[in-house]
C-alpha cells in the first residue's frame, strides 16, 4: 500500500470537521466527547438529524494519516490499520445507498462499535451554525472553497482560513453529492474519519497501491449466505425498531397483546398448502418452523380480537358475520375486510386446502374459539372461519414475498412476515398486530409505533 497522501498533526487533543462554517461553529463550542457525539437522532421535520453533533470531538493527539481512496478520504491516527479501521467503519455504518450497509444512524450498535454517523443532513449547508455574510457566495471553483474540512481544534479556531492551516488540518473535498462522514473511536478519543458522498461504491474504492476493493460485491446469493453463516436471526425486529423511533405501544394493543397461544389450528403442511396456492416465494427452509408457528399465532391472534367479538355480539351463522366484515358500501372499494367477508360468505372459493385438511381444521379452530372467546360455532360457520383465515394469509404471503424480493430473496423469512405487519399494511396491522410475536417476546420493552387513525367504516378488523 502506498504511503498517506498527507500527514497532519493533531496537537489540542481534539479535531473539527465538516464544512468551513462548521468548522468554525465546532472550534467556538467546548470539545464534545465520542460517546456523546454518538447518541441517537433526533426527528426534525421528515428527517432524522443528530443535534449532539457540534463539529468538534475529543481526539488523539499525534500524527494522522490521510489517504485518497479515490471516491471517499480516510485520516487516522499513525497507530491505526487504515485498511481494518476502515473495512471496520463499513461494516458497521456504511454508506446508505449500498445494500448491507449497517446502521443508517445514530444508535447502541454504532456507540458500541466506536462510531459516530454523521449524514447529509446533519452538516455542510443543512446546518447553518458558524456561519458569516459571504460564506454562500464562495463558489465551488473559488480558492477559498474548502468542501468538506478536517483540522485540529486549536489550530481552527485561531486561524480563520483553511488555506493557512498547514499540517494541522487539510480539505477532503471529493466534488460528489450528499456528504457523509464516520469518525471512528475508542475510550474517549476519537482516531480516524471516513468522508464518503452519495456517489462513493466502496466495491470501487481501495486504498492506493492496493488493488482489495473496501467492499466485497456480493451476488444476492452469496449475500445471503454470508449473513446466514455470521448469525444473522432475520426475524426483523432490527427494522421495526429502526423505523419507529420514540414512539410507544399501540393503545388499541397495550392491554390485549396476546400470545403464544400453547395450541395449534393450522399446522406447517396446512400453512404451505397456503402458500402454494397463493403462487408467492417459497418458505426458506431453515426458518420453516418458526415462520409457521409465527404465521399460526397470527392466525389465532386474529380469531380471539376479531371473530370472537362477532360472534359473542351474535354473529352466529355465515351470512351475519360475513356482513360484520363488510365496510365496501362505506368505503367504496374492495377492502381487506371486503375480501374477509366474500371468503366467509363463499368459502368454497377461497379454499387452498384438501376436504381431508379443512375437516381437522374446523373442530380445532372451533375448540380454540370455545377455550379463548368462550364461544361454540358448528362445522359450517368453522369452514367459512377457515376460509377467512385463508384470505388474509394469502394477502400477507403477496406482500411478505414482496418484501423478500425487495430484500433480493429468494425465500421469505421471518422478518418477512412481521415487517409487513409491523409497518407496511394498515389492515394487517388491524388484524395481526394483537400478536406477540410481531413486536417480541416483550411488547412493553419495545419501541413500538403510535395508535393509527381507524380506516373505512372506523371499526378495527
Amino acid at each position: 500500500m502506498e504511503p498517506p497522501s498527507k500527514v497532519i498533526q493533531i496537537t489540542s487533543g481534539a479535531i473539527c470537521f465538516g464544512a468551513h462554517h462548521n468548522i468554525r461553529f465546532g472550534a467556538s463550542v467546548p470539545v464534545v466527547q465520542p460517546v456523546e457525539a454518538a447518541g441517537e437522532p433526533e426527528v426534525g421535520g421528515t428527517v432524522m438529524v443528530s443535534s449532539r453533533i457540534k463539529f468538534n470531538v475529543a481526539a488523539r493527539n499525534g500524527q494522522w494519516h490521510a489517504y485518497h481512496l479515490g471516491g471517499a478520504m480516510f485520516v487516522c491516527h499513525s497507530d491505526i490499520d487504515p485498511v481494518a479501521q476502515c473495512t471496520h467503519i463499513l461494516e458497521v455504518a456504511g454508506s446508505p445507498y449500498e445494500v448491507d450497509s449497517g446502521s443508517r444512524f445514530n444508535n447502541a450498535l454504532t456507540k458500541n462499535a466506536g462510531v459516530i454517523v454523521i449524514n447529509r443532513y446533519d452538516w455542510s449547508y443543512y446546518d447553518s451554525r458558524g456561519k458569516e455574510p459571504g460564506d454562500d457566495d464562495i463558489d465551488e471553483d473559488s480558492e477559498d472553497f474548502m468542501g468538506i474540512g478536517i483540522a485540529d481544534y486549536g489550530v481552527a479556531g485561531t486561524v480563520p482560513r483553511w488555506q493557512d492551516w498547514g499540517d494541522a488540518g487539510m480539505s477532503l473535498a471529493l466534488g460528489g453529492e450528499y456528504d457523509f462522514g464516520r469518525i471512528g473511536f475508542d475510550g474517549q478519543e476519537a482516531h480516524s474519519f471516513l468522508y464518503f458522498t452519495g456517489e462513493t461504491q466502496f466495491i470501487h474504492t481501495s486504498f492506493p497501491g492496493r488493488p482489495q476493493p473496501l467492499r466485497e460485491d456480493l451476488t444476492p446469493d452469496q449475500r445471503y449466505a454470508k449473513h446466514l453463516a455470521n448469525g444473522k436471526s432475520f426475524d426483523g425486529f432490527d427494522e421495526i425498531q429502526r423505523q419507529w423511533k420514540n414512539t410507544t405501544l399501540p393503545a388499541r394493543f397495550k392491554d390485549g397483546v396476546h400470545g403464544p397461544f400453547p395450541e395449534r389450528v393450522f399446522d406447517n403442511d396446512d400453512l404451505d398448502a397456503i402458500r402454494s396456492r397463493a403462487a408467492v416465494l417459497p418458505f426458506e427452509p431453515r426458518f420453516q418452523d418458526s415462520i409457521c408457528e409465527l404465521l399460526d399465532q397470527l392466525l389465532m391472534t386474529f380469531l380471539v380480537d376479531s371473530i370472537g367479538p362477532r360472534l359473542a355480539e351474535g354473529a352466529t351463522d355465515s351470512s351475519r358475520l360475513a356482513h360484520k366484515f363488510d365496510d365496501r358500501t362505506a368505503a367504496q372499494k374492495i377492502t381487506l375486510r371486503g375480501l374477509v367477508s366474500d371468503g366467509i360468505r363463499s368459502p368454497e372459493k377461497s379454499a387452498a386446502l384438501s376436504a381431508e385438511r379443512q375437516a381437522t381444521i374446523g373442530p380445532r379452530l372451533a375448540s380454540f374459539l370455545r377455550t379463548h372467546s368462550d364461544v361454540a360455532i358448528d362445522s359450517a360457520l368453522a369452514n367459512s372461519i377457515r376460509a377467512a383465515c385463508e384470505v388474509l394469509l394469502s394477502e400477507l404471503l403477496e406482500l411478505s414475498s414482496n418484501h423478500a424480493r425487495d430484500n433480493l430473496r429468494k425465500f421469505i423469512v421471518p422478518c418477512d412476515i412481521r415487517v409487513p405487519v409491523a409497518l407496511h399494511d394498515f389492515e394487517l396491522a388491524e388484524a395481526f398486530g394483537g400478536c406477540s410475536l410481531v413486536w417480541g417476546p416483550d411488547p412493553e420493552a419495545l419501541v413500538l409505533p403510535p395508535a393509527r387513525a381507524p380506516q373505512g367504516n372506523g371499526e378495527n378488523m
